[in-house]
């Protein structure tokens, strides 16, 4: 009985590392009509982290309308 205890604690925390371990990165397109000027933002632990730090660099270079951004999982 103690075995299969192990093993469902042992699967739980595989499964808890592996869903903290993604991560996410991020770019902000100041002008979306040129996805040639692209500034990286690096990684984040969440989309919402990711989302907020490329909505934040848009408004700081003024190109919260003109611009777009992308966060997607490093896979």
């Amino acid at each position: 009985m103690n075995k299969k205890y192990l093993y469902w604690g042992l699967a739980l925390v595989v499964v808890l590392y592996l869903a903290n371990s993604q991560k996410w990165k991020g770019y902000a397109y100041p002008d979306k009509n040129n996805l040639s000027n692209v500034i990286e933002l690096g990684e984040f632990k969440t989309e919402d982290e990711c989302n907020a730090v490329a909505i934040n660099t848009l408004r700081r270079v003024s190109s919260i309308s003109a611009g777009d951004y992308e966060c997607h999982k490093d896979e």
